[in-house]
């Protein structure tokens, strides 16, 4: 967390700069270029969840998210510079994914203001439809909100900061499919552009409720650690020799688990959402194109 400090301020430090910004610069280039070459990548997402980091220094705290946007400030104006040009839409997240007033720590977080040299790019990339709001919906000590209020906080962020750009609701979680198929439908018709949820899984493939695949050695043996943070020391003996080895295929770890499948064959409202996409040919030139306020997808990671 304190790393994070470093990192988001390392555009506009004379260590840093060289050894830690620009790599990262050099690597969103890279994957800008892929999107040159591959139709079906849609954007390129700057940061996963980025952290608000600072603690435990409660001053640096409370300017993290000021100091995360204008990390985005610096990306972006990087890529301005580049040649030739660099097309391909970017996708930017709030602190920890989430959505600015989506809860008290949030809130708190938002008193200082975005700098308005970052809020004036942003808005400029967003006019250009070159931006895209990507946010999370997980309930927890970032986000207390309900589900649709959530979505009407996000729209309005997307207005007031970023020019109006397309809502990107890059990931979500619920018990079952059909609760994920409901989210996915209610959250198309509020206006989010885009959808994903957290995850799908072919798990008749992996035997397991996510992508990691144990070796029938450790399968029979039961999850070598538990979602409580429980440990099996028999399997977890027999899974750290397919880790030594390279036979190892993944594992129960950071929320890997908790696959829906058939979200999309749910029956509700999202087959007849989906059903309202157009067809859209794979993009030969670049195109600048807005893509329809009532869209959803579903993402197979």
């Amino acid at each position: 967390h304190n790393f994070a400090t470093r990192f988001h301020e390392s555009p506009f430090s004379e260590r840093d700069r060289e050894p830690l910004f620009e790599p990262y610069l050099q690597h969103i280039r890279y994957l800008c270029r892929a999107w040159e070459r591959h139709w079906n990548v849609v954007a390129v997402e700057l940061l996963n969840e980025p952290i608000l980091a600072g603690l435990p220094n409660v001053l640096q705290m409370l300017v993290s998210r000021r100091r995360l946007f204008d990390f985005h400030l610096a990306t972006l104006e990087g890529l301005e510079r580049s040649e030739p040009p660099i097309r391909a839409p970017i996708a930017l997240q709030d602190g920890h994914g989430s959505i600015e007033g989506a809860s008290l720590m949030t809130e708190l977080l938002a008193v200082v203001p975005v700098s308005a040299a970052a809020q004036q790019k942003l808005t400029e990339w967003g006019r250009n439809d070159r931006l895209i709001l990507s946010f999370h919906y997980y309930p927890g000590p970032v986000t207390t909100m309900d589900f649709v209020p959530f979505i009407a906080k996000a729209r309005r962020q997307a207005d007031e900061l970023m020019g109006g750009a397309p809502l990107f609701l890059s990931e979500f979680w619920a018990d079952t499919s059909q609760e994920e198929a409901d989210m996915m439908a209610e959250a198309a018709n509020l206006g989010c552009t885009a959808i994903t949820y957290w995850q799908y899984v072919n798990e008749e493939f992996t035997g397991n409720p996510g992508w990691y695949k144990y070796a029938p050695e450790v399968q029979m043996l039961g999850d070598p650690i538990s979602s409580d943070g429980v440990v099996n020391w028999e399997a977890w003996m027999a899974y750290q020799k397919t880790v030594r080895d390279g036979t190892s295929w993944g594992g129960m770890v950071c929320g890997a688990a908790g696959a829906q499948e058939d979200v999309i064959g749910s029956k509700c409202d999202s087959k007849q959402v989906l059903a309202r996409i157009p067809r859209v040919p794979p993009l030969r030139t670049h195109t600048r194109v807005r893509a329809p306020r009532y869209a959803s997808c579903c993402c197979c990671l």
